[in-house]
């Protein structure tokens, strides 16, 4: 990933996918790992900003080949709807955690990075079945933010449970100081807490 060969980290997906491994499986134990790293490597220095570029960008490609094996035929489970708070704008984790969703039987409506809390409360407002609400989280600047669009998804679906998530939050207890009703650092968890959480 760090030479820019979308190739030669395909056929390490496709190898791991040969040898066993699930989709979701190289999302979360192989992709989400190798882009952690990286980007721990350029916090530290030991990295350029050009080379975290150039991995996200071969993350991304990786990410919109894999998105085709995640579809599911039949009728879905509910809508689960996805967001960033405004100003985040690492969306690729969002990305793979709709795939995810989707593989698990859900329909998914991603807004993607840098969603404003007016755009999330819209969405909320229009979504056919909703069963659930996830707020992901991948700059910490961001908590804020965070804060108010679970506020906002609260007040138009108190229905529904809302799930916070993301690098920038690294617990239960985080997620919940910022009003969400749970967490998860794995996202093939996320179908378990949307279907078995009763709401109140």
């Amino acid at each position: 990933m760090l030479a820019g060969d979308v190739e030669g980290s395909w056929d390490v997906v496709e190898a791991a996918m040969a040898s066993g491994m699930e989709p979701a499986d190289v999302y979360v134990d192989v992709l989400t790992p190798a882009m952690h790293a990286i980007g721990e490597s350029w916090r530290n220095g030991e990295l350029g900003v050009e080379g975290e570029h150039l991995a996200s960008s071969v993350a991304a490609s990786i990410v919109g080949r894999m998105g085709p094996r995640f579809r599911r035929r039949g009728r879905d489970r509910g809508t689960v709807l996805v967001a960033m708070p405004a100003g985040d704008r690492h969306g690729l984790g969002a990305t793979m955690l709709s795939d995810i969703l989707r593989g698990a039987g859900f329909s998914v409506l991603n807004l993607g990075p840098d969603t404003p809390t007016a755009s999330l409360a819209a969405a909320i407002e229009a979504a056919d079945r909703l069963v659930g609400v996830i707020v992901s989280v991948a700059d910490s600047a961001r908590l804020p933010a965070a804060r108010e669009s679970i506020a906002a998804a609260r007040s138009h679906s108190s229905a529904v449970p809302i799930i916070a998530g993301g690098p920038a939050i690294p617990d239960e207890a985080s997620a919940r100081s910022l009003g969400a009703d749970g967490w998860t650092d794995d996202a093939r968890r996320l179908a378990g807490l949307i279907s078995g959480r009763t709401v109140a």
